[in-house]
């Protein structure tokens, strides 16, 4: 061993103590490696990111040099092409705009009065949400492979608190698939397949599957997507994050990077041929009602000549319409109790004159104090509680064509 002068050692001193260099941009500075959470080990030479839990699954590599945490760029990519095609469906739909116009006006004031054009906007804005949340209901909660929809509560950061549960809002969807970084910044694609990047993807496959199915039932013709590529990235998603490991993981992102900026392509045609067709989207904007289906691929279906007369009776007389008391125009409608506290809610009922139009729906949701205090104090719910509503009735609707005499 070499033996140092007084001043080489205090050289030496210094230099050790001096501090580290200024890690790059988006690097976490390192530091005492943090305990696993979550049950996990910590692998030796491994930084656990924060947020992510201690699974071997959950880690990343320590990089050299200066250390700090190692973003592997293909999974960040991976990252951001599903950040990239949530923004491309939401911006569909205004919900910013959507959720401002759904909120009621301070204690003591009145809103002012809106011009019809600002109506029509609502509308319009309601309808797409109202029909985004009957593919989650009728088609994405059908998939193979779907995930689940977490808390939109922004302070709602850590896993644990995010109260998973069953696929409800498109809105809320949307919402979990670019919150996929860890708890300190959920919004930054970090580059680690945690459990908030496995969820999002299974989500983004039912998606796939949705579009194709809804599309196709509606003529829509897309040359922009394979069908079979929602099989191959159903075998790239594994049930957990934590089943494959790091380098596994490097490997297939690549490839679902290829697959995402298909579907993206695919909801674009989607979105081309069915959102901005004129005769759906009457149907979706809540400018015309739908009273009948047709053939899966008919377009432009109105009421029957049978059904006229219900129709306008129904729009013009609302709850004072003689056909509200018909026992089939009478709906059952009940509150999950994860919205209420734990606390249950006796069933809503609702008649079809309340939902032939939004705002004959709105009108109602007015008169029912305990959903005016959910939509007031918790908007974000709100959507999904509406979209829930909306699946139930529908459910019966099914069950009386089907020749049903009595609700279950």
């Amino acid at each position: 061993m070499t033996k140092l002068s007084k001043k080489e050692a205090v050289e030496f001193i210094l230099k050790q103590a001096a501090p580290p260099p200024k890690p790059k941009s988006g690097y976490v500075a390192s530091g005492p490696a943090p305990k696993p959470t979550g049950g996990g080990t910590a692998t030796p030479g491994k930084r656990v990111l924060p947020g992510h839990g201690g699974k071997p699954g959950a880690t990343v590599p320590r990089g050299g040099g200066g250390g700090g945490y190692y973003a592997p760029p293909a999974i960040k990519n991976m990252q951001e092409a599903m950040q990239n095609l949530a923004k491309t469906i939401s911006s569909t739909i205004d919900y910013d705009a959507l959720m401002k116009s759904m909120q009621p006006p301070p204690p003591g004031q009145t809103a002012p009065p809106g011009t019809e054009q600002d109506k029509a906007a609502f509308q319009a804005q309601y309808g797409k949400d109202m029909f985004s949340n009957f593919m989650v209901g009728n088609y994405l909660r059908r998939a193979d492979v779907k995930g689940v929809e977490y808390d939109t509560d922004p302070k709602r950061t850590k896993m644990l608190e995010k109260k998973p549960s069953d696929l409800k809002s498109m809105f809320i969807i949307l919402d979990t698939i670019k919150r996929v970084g860890n708890e300190r910044k959920e919004s930054f694609a970090d580059g680690n397949w945690g459990p908030r990047t496995n969820n999002a993807l299974k989500n983004i496959s039912a998606i796939a599957d949705a579009i194709i199915k809804l599309g196709g039932e509606l003529g829509m013709e897309s040359r922009s997507f394979d069908p079979g590529k929602v099989k191959e990235l159903n075998g790239l998603i594994p049930e957990k994050d934590s089943d494959v490991s790091l380098q596994e993981k490097i490997t297939r992102a690549p490839k679902i990077t290829q697959i995402l900026d298909g579907v993206r392509a695919l909801f674009l045609d989607f979105k081309q041929q069915v959102l901005m067709d004129p005769t759906y989207r009457n149907f979706i904007e809540g400018k015309a009602p739908i009273m009948t289906f047709g053939p899966a691929k008919e377009k432009g279906v109105e009421a029957s000549e049978g059904e006229k007369p219900i129709l306008a009776d129904l729009q013009q007389a609302g709850v004072r319409s003689r056909y509200v008391n018909h026992p089939d125009a009478i709906f059952s409608v009940n509150l999950d109790e994860k919205y209420t506290s734990g606390q249950k809610a006796p069933p809503f009922k609702i008649t079809a004159a309340s939902l032939v139009s939004p705002e004959a729906f709105e009108h109602w949701v007015n008169g029912a104090t305990m959903l005016m205090d959910i939509k007031k104090n918790n908007p974000g719910t709100w959507p999904a509680i509406v979209g829930d509503f909306l699946n139930q009735i529908n459910k019966q609707v099914e069950f009386l064509l089907a020749g049903g005499n009595q609700r279950k």
